[in-house]
């Protein structure tokens, strides 16, 4: 029992012995391995390079592709370009492993292109190419002395958009002169090529293009050219032209000068300064002129220093006399201080056309002496401004005959002694020798620039001879405004165009509570206002007014402006109306207002000025009251202030308007005709520019009810103006005429 039962437990001990061995051998014993990831071949980045190609050119598209997988493997790509299938490539990576993928791709068509390949895309651009052409070939000078230097000019471009180089040859007489030039696309350049060479003609070509110049020896004896067919309003073209009045009185084979005008003239300065020139080198050498196209003013004055002097016969000649910009009128600056009151305004406003006379003397004085006794024009005649043709010009003796260039060196050469002579171009000579390069480019530009004579109208404008500082200019063609209708018209006093509003500060305030719009119940107006019209785009400055406001203040009088509401309404309070220079046209309404107001006892004061609008809108006034504003403007070539359209008025009614008042000085003024009375008219010898008639014209008129007056001229009430002869009478008689009212009982109706 006992050995069985020991049995037991060893057979026991044993078998756990072996359970536990094999749950613990169970229990250690590895894991089988996993089985290896499939192949995953990706792309990682796409590019293309160039980013820009010419057309038919080849960009590189490169591919980065990736192996992600566990075993080694293969892919076919496929690339696309703009949806169409461009190349199809394999590719074999191990586990891990990288590769590149390159798809070369020609740019087919103009434009941007996408090259993509699954999720991965780039861009690139596909442009016209490089395409280097010459776009021009000039020589210059075409004539040049030995031992000069001719400049060669070869434009080039790239039309296409690629950058890129071209070697560019030019040719003298199969000579080859080489030069490289890199341009981007669209880009543009002028080569320039230096040719020395001794005398003889040549042939410089690129391409298919070809010019010429020719090298010549200094002649012994020759007759210099000088050309001035520009206008001269510029110092660096007056250093141009007295270049070669210099060069023709130092060189000893220049026997003597034929001077070829086609000039308008220019600053009156400058002229002179060339005309003095010119005599010295008259008194040195011969000097024969010949004016084509036109010799005008300045460019008639210039012509004067002559030993013959010709003109073409459709030649334009004359135009004497002298054109002004008018001074500014400055304002003091409290941080600057002058020591005298021209310091700043260099001029006194109110003498400056005189000094217009003391110029335009000197011309005068010029004509005489030179042309002498073969002058047929008396001074008051020349003074005129009137332009010949060549024939009439020798007629009237300021030039002595017509011919041509031809004939004016065969005499210039005659008056010289000499037979067998060259020509020197002296312009030429002069900016080829030049030693300040910058100078002479800008002279080039300016000649460049005025070489069309037909343009000079457009380039001298007044806006421009302005900018040139308060001048005197002896100028052919510049100082007209060309008529055009109101509406189209710049409005320069107020700064706004005709199409937009006007306002203007009220001088003088007035109380709405005062207001009477019954006008007969009172009697009368309700105080002493004088109303201004700014509702029809008159032309005129606050300041202007003010001779005529203090005037009218001093009398205890008060100004408004009238500005476009209700006139009726407006008048109702008012004792008078000043209209001056409108440039828009009274409504029917208005007229009627001004109508009904005339009959109740109002004053009516319409004033015109040629100079500043025309004659329409005031007129459409004006003939309602029996009133009539001529177009044009006054002139009398010998009793005048300063120029020929500042007329004096001596022939004066006996009414109170003119009490006082002997002689007037009016500053362009127009006629004024009337079916009441012309209380002021001018002298014999006036003209007026419209009908060029002479006679006696009137400047004022008033109606026979004393209720109505005209004026045919604003600017002798502003300032300095007004202080001239009788005008500050005037405008004190005129301020009591505005205030002086009688109100009837009841305000009659009109029309």
């Amino acid at each position: 029992m006992e050995r069985d039962a020991r049995t037991a437990i060893i057979v026991g001990a044993v078998i756990a012995v072996a359970v536990a061995g094999m749950v613990a051998y169970i229990l250690t014993r590895p894991a089988p391995p996993k089985p290896p990831e499939p192949a995953d071949i990706g792309i990682v980045e796409l590019s293309a390079s160039p980013s820009t190609v010419a057309l038919g050119g080849e960009v590189e598209v490169s591919v980065l592709v990736r192996n992600d997988g566990g075993v080694k493997g293969s892919e076919a790509f496929s690339l696309t370009v703009n949806g169409e299938m461009r190349g199809r490539e394999i590719i074999s990576l191990g586990p891990g492993e990288s590769g590149i993928l390159s798809f070369p791709v020609t740019g087919r068509e103009l434009g941007t292109c996408r090259a993509e390949l699954e999720q991965k895309s780039d861009t690139f651009k596909v442009v016209e190419p490089t395409d280097i052409r010459v776009t021009g070939l000039s020589v210059d000078p075409p004539e040049v002395e030995k031992g000069k230097t001719v400049k060669a000019t070869v434009g080039v471009k790239n039309f296409g958009q690629m950058p890129g180089a071209e070697r560019i040859e030019l040719s003298i007489d199969n000579e080859n002169v080489a030069r490289e030039v890199r341009l981007e696309g669209g880009e543009s350049e002028n080569l320039s090529f230096g040719i020395e060479r001794g005398p003889g003609e040549y042939t410089v070509s690129v391409g298919a293009r070809r010019e010429s110049f020719r090298v010549f020896e200094p002649p012994k004896e020759a007759i210099g050219v000088i050309e001035v067919n520009f206008p001269i309003n510029w110092d660096i073209l007056v250093d141009y032209v007295n270049s070669m009045v210099n060069y023709s009185l130092e060189e000893e084979n220049v026997r003597a000068v034929v001077l070829k005008v086609s000039s308008p003239g220019g600053a009156s300065a400058y002229i002179e300064e060339i005309y003095r020139n010119l005599l010295e080198l008259k008194r040195e050498k011969p000097v024969v002129t010949c004016i084509v196209g036109i010799g005008a003013s300045g460019g008639y004055y210039i012509s004067l220093p002559s030993d013959h002097l010709y003109a073409e016969p459709s030649a334009w000649v004359g135009s004497i006399g002298v054109y002004s910009t008018k001074p500014s009128v400055t304002r003091p600056r409290g941080v600057i201080y002058e020591t005298g009151p021209y310091k700043r305004t260099l001029f006194s406003v109110k003498r400056y056309p005189l000094r217009l006379e003391d110029v335009l003397g000197r011309f005068t004085e010029a004509v005489e002496e030179r042309r002498g006794e073969n002058l047929k024009l008396l001074r008051r005649e020349m003074i005129r401004g009137k332009i010949y043709h060549g024939g009439r010009a020798a007629e009237k003796g300021l030039i002595d005959s017509t011919g041509s260039m031809v004939v004016a060196k065969r005499k210039a050469a005659s008056l010289a002694g000499v037979e067998n002579y060259g020509l020197i171009n002296v312009g030429w000579q002069v900016l080829t020798s030049s030693s300040t390069w910058l100078r002479t480019r800008r002279v080039r530009a300016l000649l460049e620039n005025y070489a069309d004579r037909e343009r000079w109208s457009d380039k001298l404008t007044p806006e421009l001879l302005e900018s040139l500082d308060p001048r005197f200019f002896y100028l052919h063609g510049v100082g007209g405004e060309r008529i055009r209708s109101n509406v189209t018209i710049l409005d320069e006093w107020s700064g706004k165009s005709a199409d937009r509003g006007v306002t203007l500060p009220e001088l003088g305030s007035k109380n709405p509570d005062s207001v009477q719009e019954n006008w007969e119940l009172k009697g009368g107006p309700a105080e002493n206002l004088v109303l201004v019209d700014a509702a029809h785009l008159n032309a005129f400055e606050d300041e202007e007014i003010n001779p005529l406001l203090q005037e009218l203040v001093e009398g205890g009088a008060k100004m408004e402006y009238f500005t476009g509401l209700s006139l009726e309404e407006e008048l109702g309070n008012a004792n008078a109306f000043v209209t001056i220079s409108p440039r828009t046209d009274f409504t029917e309404e208005e007229v009627v207002a001004l109508g009904e107001f005339v009959e109740g006892g109002g004053k009516l004061l319409m004033v015109a000025d040629p100079t500043r609008s025309d004659m329409a809108p005031i007129n459409s006034l004006g003939k309602n009251f029996g009133t009539t504003f001529t177009p044009g403007y006054l002139y009398n070539m010998e009793n005048h202030y300063g120029i020929y359209r500042n007329v004096y008025v001596e022939n004066m009614e006996n009414v109170e308007v003119l009490g006082g008042v002997e002689r007037l000085a009016l500053l362009t003024a127009t006629e004024v005709s009337s079916a009441g009375s012309e209380i002021a008219t001018t002298s014999g010898g006036t003209y007026l520019s419209t009908s060029e008639e002479s006679e006696s014209y009137g400047v004022m008129s008033l109606s026979e009810n004393g209720s109505v007056l005209a004026v045919g001229d604003f600017t002798l009430m502003t300032r300095p103006w007004n202080t001239l002869e009788c005008n500050s009478q005037f405008v004190s008689n005129l301020a009591n005429f505005l205030t002086e009212v009688e109100a009837p009982a009841r305000r009659p109706s009109w029309m």
